[in-house]
């Protein structure tokens, strides 16, 4: 399925393009469950019918505003036969992965169907917008094209080169934990030009978890359709513990080849992005689950082990979750007040109240006003994996109770003993 040269490419560039991979009819059932998903009034072969509010899996919101990017990840594609029998860890691409890693793999991870829609009106919108690595722990990213893409068509933009400085950047070998180096290092590649990979139906693009990349726009008269999942090692949980070490120490079938083959420059040389004005970053007016969710993605790449976050949400669903994720609604309208240790604290998060807290080495002592609803309050230590994420502490506020005291006699949290104190 893939030979040395292809191996060595991965390693010096952070990507693969495989041709025509994926079988035509995976493809065809694949954009069928897509064309499902959108809307009604979306015919398939009228472009000019592409437009007005669509809701998907994250947001609901007018499709120019959202730079044509849609995301379906419930459903039957999570579950689909096509899905299971193409992309699992027995099918062409999961062949594909194991090449690459050269290490039995764990269950692919389906992470659903993406559009790229064509714009009415490109000329005020930032051609480059969003470059990124992924915030979840994985080692490949998979995408294929279940339809022709043809070059300015939404095809994947990529940083060749920039996994091999982005991943001793990071705390984790998987997940995402910056070190004081990794913005500086982050900065300088989003000063280079990217290449676009446009492609085939069945092509397959799959990119190393530290290369930049971010998807593109769409200037042509079809839509961008694909499928996106994951791989892995079996023992990923344990490599999301480590530090990084040689790039390669984790992937058996690239550690094999010749240093020559991997370790030579990039086979690519990024242009610097011109000096001069800029077009301005198309901000997009979404409904609120759209906000929940970016703000999840900044927690995302924000959270370090070890780390204690104090959040405060109305949402029940709090209690059963151990992510540091927002869940309730806009904190303008909690009308809270919370201070640690006599130091008042602000929300980091427009939805919740969600803050980093540094606690003290003895008595510990948080209050809480303005409690106007049932609330849930959680202290949550940041763990790796971060699925082991540590919930400290979990109570319900009550209103009306004044100021809420909640007091810590044990400095090392490790089994806190709680005292709550109303005080009117």
């Amino acid at each position: 399925m893939i030979s040395d040269e292809e191996i060595g490419f991965f390693a010096r560039n952070g990507y693969l393009q495989k041709r025509r991979l994926v079988d035509p009819e995976y493809c065809r059932a694949l954009v069928d469950l897509t064309w499902q998903r959108l809307p009604a009034h979306w015919s398939r072969n009228e472009p000019s019918t592409w437009k007005g509010i669509v809701e998907d899996t994250c947001h609901t919101g007018d499709v120019n505003e959202r730079r044509g990017h849609l995301r379906f990840q419930r459903g039957n594609v999570m579950t689909s036969d096509v899905v299971q029998e193409a992309f699992g860890i027995n099918g062409k691409v999961g062949q594909l992965a194991y090449s690459l890693l050269g290490h039995p793999l764990a269950p692919m991870r389906t992470r659903g169907l993406y559009v790229i829609a064509p714009l009415e009106k490109t000329d005020d919108i930032n051609p480059i917008t969003n470059p990124h690595i992924e915030a979840h722990a994985s080692q490949l990213i998979a995408l294929c094209y279940l339809e022709k893409v043809e070059p300015q068509g939404g095809g994947l933009l990529i940083w060749p080169g920039s996994h091999r400085e982005l991943y001793p950047s990071m705390g984790s070998k998987l997940e995402h934990v910056k070190t004081a180096e990794h913005d500086q290092i982050f900065a300088a590649w989003r000063k280079k030009a990217p290449i676009e990979l446009h492609g085939e139906q069945g092509d397959v693009v799959i990119i190393h978890h530290r290369l930049m990349h971010a998807p593109n726009l769409n200037k042509t008269n079809r839509l961008r359709l694909g499928f996106l999942c994951d791989y892995e090692r079996k023992d990923a949980a344990s490599l999301c513990g480590q530090k990084p070490g040689d790039i390669w120490e984790d992937w058996p079938a690239i550690a094999a080849l010749p240093r020559t083959m991997t370790d030579s420059p990039c086979d690519f040389q990024l242009s610097p992005i011109p000096d001069g004005p800029r077009l301005p970053q198309h901000h997009a007016q979404h409904h609120g689950a759209s906000t929940v969710r970016s703000a999840a993605a900044v927690f995302a790449r924000a959270r370090q082990p070890g780390a204690i976050w104090l959040t405060i949400s109305d949402s029940n669903k709090l209690g059963s979750s151990n992510k540091l994720d927002p869940l309730g609604s806009r904190i303008d309208s909690l009308s809270l007040g919370v201070s640690v240790n006599g130091k008042e604290i602000a929300s980091q998060s427009e939805y919740d109240f969600v803050a980093s807290v540094e606690l003290a080495s003895e008595d510990n002592r948080i209050e809480i006003t303005g409690i106007d609803r049932p609330l849930w309050l959680r202290l949550l230590k940041i763990e790796t994996p971060f699925a082991n994420n540590k919930i400290l502490h979990l109570q319900n506020l009550n209103p009306g109770q004044g100021v809420t005291t909640i007091r810590f006699e044990q400095p090392t949290l490790a089994d806190p003993k709680i005292t709550t104190q109303p005080e009117m």
